[in-house]
């Protein structure tokens, strides 16, 4: 009996965790990345993964969301990857970057003709913000990491080549500096906004006094938000 109690206790748990979730699909056309694509996503506080395969570039994902989240698509096709010797460097560049929302449906068309991901998906109004972030970044950061790539694998460089190379990196890294910021002081009451202002405190690109300054433009309606409930305990 007590057994039987306990596994009932379990079922009706469950269901109620599973009433707070309500269902995301992305589906759509996507041409030039594979035939396959995995996803990784936030699922009631946990990291979870889910995969499709694409028919003729044709696919349907749907996730069990509990929240709005910036979630990762990444392609099968290894091309986007950026490979250093035996590994290779992480690169957002290289993945498909969207907001989604449980109850939403949202669609993701394109051809991929690029060492890097410039398909932006947009249709709802905290994609269409955070895409002016994605579509601004990836194609700088796609360089900056190449060149990356090019200074770890390219054994004829010479130390003046080696200097040069570091003096890029710098413009770069600005250049990508500004991007963020000039991001967030438009769009931090956004769920990609915060997002990326959580990313960028646990990188440390972004000071505490600027985090506070930024945080005071958001809006109470994030409050719920995980990304929101992170930054404020950062700062």
């Amino acid at each position: 009996m007590i057994r039987q109690l306990f596994s009932i206790l379990c079922i009706v748990l469950c269901l109620a965790c599973d009433g707070k979730r309500e269902v995301f699909v992305l589906q759509g056309k996507l041409e030039g990345g594979g035939d396959k694509m995995a996803f990784d996503y936030d699922s009631l506080g946990h990291r979870a993964h889910a995969s499709v395969e694409l028919q003729d570039g044709e696919f349907s994902l749907a996730l069990n969301l509990s929240e709005p989240q910036v979630v990762r698509g990444i392609f099968s096709d290894g091309h986007f990857w950026k490979k250093a010797r035996r590994g290779f460097i992480p690169c957002n560049a290289s993945y498909l970057l969207f907001v989604a929302q449980p109850g939403q449906k949202l669609e993701a068309k394109g051809r991929l003709t690029k060492d890097f991901v410039d398909i932006y998906p947009g249709g709802d109004e905290e994609n269409a913000v955070f895409r002016k972030y994605t579509s601004a970044l990836h194609p700088v950061l796609n360089d900056y990491v190449n060149l990356l790539v090019r200074d770890a694998v390219d054994t004829t460089l010479t130390e003046q080549d080696k200097a040069e190379i570091r003096k890029q990196s710098e413009d770069y890294e600005a250049a990508l500096q500004r991007i963020r910021i000039a991001f967030l002081e438009k769009h931090v009451s956004s769920v990609g906004g915060l997002w990326l202002m959580e990313d960028m405190l646990i990188r440390k690109q972004l000071s505490m006094e600027e985090a506070e300054r930024l945080f005071r433009q958001v809006d109470g309606r994030y409050a719920d938000l995980t990304y929101y409930k992170n930054v404020s305990t950062r700062i």
